[in-house]
């Protein structure tokens, strides 16, 4: 019977000390003679750890296998009869020093913009080593800063190279923008108020005066939406260049409510243009008026005279209190709406001053006679009038005058006075 053998005839690589980089591969292989093949086992083992079987074995490195360095590769033969025959190969795994990578924005290489427009760069490094990375940014070759971020103005025309590097001490990669700059378009001509009546900012009416604003606009370049006239916080005019402003006794528009502020305002889509105003509205006291007198002369008689009732009814527009004061010929006789003085018989100026205790005043006038008593019919009767007048204070004079006159050509004449009627 034929004797088994078992023969390694070839093996590559040939060399036993391997040198090779991370991230590489090395391919192991040999031949095995024998006439006993059914019973020969190969195997291959890493650093002691079997990891397979056959005559090839590849060995496969990763950028982290440096570390672990250097490996052992061993191939074994056995054989029941043979024994073991065993082929050893050492590694050594060099480090490899990966670049780090970038991700930058704005992606796009080639950018436009204009002289004085910002324009924002950034850019984010890892390295797959771990390594530490430094961050460079250039404007036309010529270092600017450090840091992941880098805004560019540019104060001229021109074309700019924005370079951005990454570097890891011993690997650097790189990106560039291409950045062209223009002059920027003229702005647009912004909208002006070209007048504004009146031209004072504020304003003094009296109560019941008015007063028109107005306002010119020269729309430039922008685009008018709308314009308004407020008073106050409230809309009082839109679509127009102008408002009158009414000022009143009473209520809204009266000295009660002043200062009034009025504004005119322009939007725009590119803004906002306004003018504003005050309006002070001074008091005005209004006279008040006498709405009716009543004056009769009653039978009751005494040494003092006669007895002649006064009443009167009179309105305030302000609604002030008032006051009644009469006179009989020019002497105070009675305070009130209503009352009762004796007169003697012949010809007497009966004056009834109605105020308001602020200035405003009206006054009624009337001149009368009071017959003797004797032959009187029992009861009153409505004085006839011998002159009435209803006057305000700047012609008081002029009545004083024509009752003065009345009386002296009276008395001259010593005849009864024809009965008339004074008023306005």
């Amino acid at each position: 019977m034929e004797r088994a053998f078992l023969l390694i005839t070839n093996r590559t690589p040939e060399v036993e000390s391997i040198l090779i980089r991370e991230g590489e591969k090395v391919v192991f292989s040999v031949n095995v003679s024998t006439n006993d093949p059914v019973n020969v086992t190969t195997e291959w083992f890493l650093s002691g750890n079997k990891v397979g079987n056959g005559l090839m074995y590849v060995f496969r490195t990763d950028y982290n296998s440096s570390s672990n360095s250097p490996y052992r590769i061993s191939f074994r033969a056995s054989h029941p009869e043979c024994g073991n025959i065993t082929l050893n190969w050492t590694v050594t795994v060099l480090n490899v020093n990966r670049p780090p990578t970038l991700q930058v924005s704005p992606k796009n290489q080639t950018l436009h913009t204009t002289v004085g427009e910002r324009v924002e760069f950034s850019a984010v490094a890892e390295d797959p080593d771990g390594d530490a990375v430094e961050i460079n940014w250039y404007v036309n070759s010529t270092f600017s800063r450090k840091g992941e971020v880098f805004n560019f103005t540019a104060d001229a025309e021109g074309i700019y190279n924005i370079t951005v590097e990454a570097s890891d001490t011993e690997e650097t990669v790189f990106f560039t923008w291409t950045l062209y700059v223009s002059s920027p378009p003229p702005p647009p001509k912004p909208a002006t108020i070209t007048n504004r009546t009146p031209k004072e900012k504020t304003l003094v009416l009296y109560e019941s005066e008015s007063i028109e604003m107005r306002v010119g606009l020269q729309m430039g370049d922008w685009h008018l939406q709308n314009v308004k006239w407020y008073l106050g916080e409230n809309v009082v005019g839109e679509g127009v260049y102008n408002y009158t402003f009414q000022s009143s006794y009473m209520g809204l528009g009266s000295s009660q409510f002043s200062p009034y502020h009025l504004s005119f305002q322009a939007l725009f889509d590119e803004g906002l243009l306004w003018e504003n105003w005050t309006i002070i509205v001074l008091d005005v006291n209004r006279d008040p008026t006498i709405l009716n007198v009543s004056i009769t002369i009653s039978n009751i008689s005494g040494r003092e005279g006669r007895m002649v009732n006064l009443s009167a009814n009179a309105v305030d527009p302000d609604g002030d209190a008032l006051n009644f004061v009469w006179y009989v010929d020019g002497e105070e006789a009675l305070k009130g709406r209503e009352g009762g003085v004796y007169l003697q018989p012949g010809n007497h100026t009966i004056s009834l001053n109605v105020s308001d205790g602020k200035g405003g005043r009206c006054i009624y006038v009337r001149v009368i006679s009071v017959p003797p008593a004797e032959g009187e019919a029992n009861g009153e009767r409505e004085v006839p009038l011998l002159k009435e007048k209803r006057i305000s204070l700047y012609v008081l004079l002029i009545i004083a005058v024509i009752v003065i006159l009345f009386l002296y050509r009276s008395l001259a004449l010593s005849k009864p006075p024809r009965e008339e009627d004074y008023f306005e």
